[in-house]
């Protein structure tokens, strides 16, 4: 097949990560020739393998002019199928298409967001639906989400699971902390977040839940990825609970960096109230940690019998199951257990596998033992 894909969120934090694993993938798949759709800045970085072109488009994301300009592109040159990673799905693709939608956040908190951007989101993600040959998400949560809201064919939408790639895996020395730990002025036992601070997060929460437990366990706090500049509640929150030194916040960390941050976490915490997967539970997982998650959205789905779920509204609760893993050497090894079990499920080369017999179906060249 000839496939058109739209790369240019490569450096964003979860989308990216899909798009870099899902085009490693299929790079290596041979007989398939890729037109990578790249922004300026990301043409420059990109080294396309001998199969793949890459053409330039200058639109910025989330503007109209994408909507038309990438379709353009790849209506010139001729491919077979086009996939939008994300619901941005352009006018006008004359060849077959498939569009990802990660989840519907615009559509269930819109007080966090303009109207504006809440009618461009449920206007795209409704050309999307209708236009779309296929449309992948990465979980039956928000596969169901996706039925309560548009008019949209159950069949036409496939759930894809997100991978874990295999450089996460467990430390051989967890309990020690490494050199990228003691730099951030990390000196003790921590428990980590990883991810944005946007609201649906959930961060207060966690906040206000390690407020309750540093009174009764020597513990830091580490927030890996996003500075609190942005966020003046949160800013405020920290100051109130006078958090000091207690509180680490990791923004901007590399991914070497990260994986260590997780390999020498005593747990790690998601208390969302809204998540399309949950991308850095099966990451901790897969590293041998023990996860604390939201009983909401994807997080159940994602977690199983490997993780400690609690309400997403109560800080005693949370904290209360915070507690229990830190102080109880034999739950954590039992969640350690669990957890790597679970994590072997989900890999990006499965993830790619079904992407691709997901295109051979769409295009109509999928072989009878290679359903997806």
């Amino acid at each position: 097949m000839r496939i058109a894909l739209d790369i240019r969120k490569f450096h964003d934090f979860g989308i990216g990560t899909y798009i870099r694993n899902l085009l490693a993938f299929l790079e290596v798949q041979s007989g398939h020739e890729l037109l990578l759709v790249a922004s300026p800045e990301l043409s420059e970085k990109v080294r396309p393998s001998p199969n793949t072109k890459v053409v330039v488009n200058s639109s910025p994301k989330y503007s109209v002019g994408e909507l038309f300009t990438v379709s353009r592109q790849v209506n010139r040159e001729g491919y077979d199928l086009f996939h939008a990673p994300h619901y941005t799905y352009p006018y006008g693709i004359r060849g077959k298409g498939v569009v990802t939608v990660h989840d519907l956040i615009h559509l269930r908190f819109p007080q966090h967001f303009s109207r504006a951007r809440r009618l461009y989101a449920r206007a795209i993600i409704g050309h999307a639906c209708s236009s779309a040959d296929a449309v992948i998400v990465d979980s039956e949560f928000t596969k169901k989400d996706m039925l309560k809201t548009f008019r949209i064919p159950e069949d036409k939408i496939h759930t894809i699971h997100l991978g874990v790639g295999s450089m996460y895996r467990p430390s051989e020395a967890p309990t020690e902390l490494g050199e990228s730990q003691t730099s951030l002025g990390i000196t003790c036992p921590y428990v980590l977040y990883v991810g944005s601070l946007k609201p649906h997060k959930n961060v207060p929460l966690l906040l206000k839940a390690f407020a309750q437990i540093r009174r009764d366990v020597d513990v830091q706090l580490v927030l890996a990825g996003e500075k609190l500049d942005a966020y003046p509640e949160l800013r405020d929150l920290r100051d109130r609970l006078m958090f000091g030194r207690d509180l680490v916040v990791a923004a901007g960390t590399n991914q070497k960096d990260l994986i260590s941050l997780y390999q020498h976490a005593r747990v790690v915490v998601m208390p969302s109230l809204y998540e399309g997967f949950g991308l850095p539970l099966v990451e901790a997982m897969a590293c041998g940690v023990p996860v604390v998650g939201s009983r909401a959205a994807s997080i159940p789905e994602v977690v199983g019998d490997a993780g400690v779920l609690v309400d997403p509204f109560d800080v005693g609760d949370l904290a209360s199951a915070l507690l229990r893993v830190l102080n109880d050497e034999g739950l954590r090894e039992t969640l350690r257990v669990c957890g790597l079990h679970r994590a072997s499920q989900f890999s990006w080369e499965r993830c790619g596998e079904k992407t691709l017999q997901l295109y051979e179906l769409v295009v109509g060249s999928l072989r009878p033992d290679r359903k997806p």
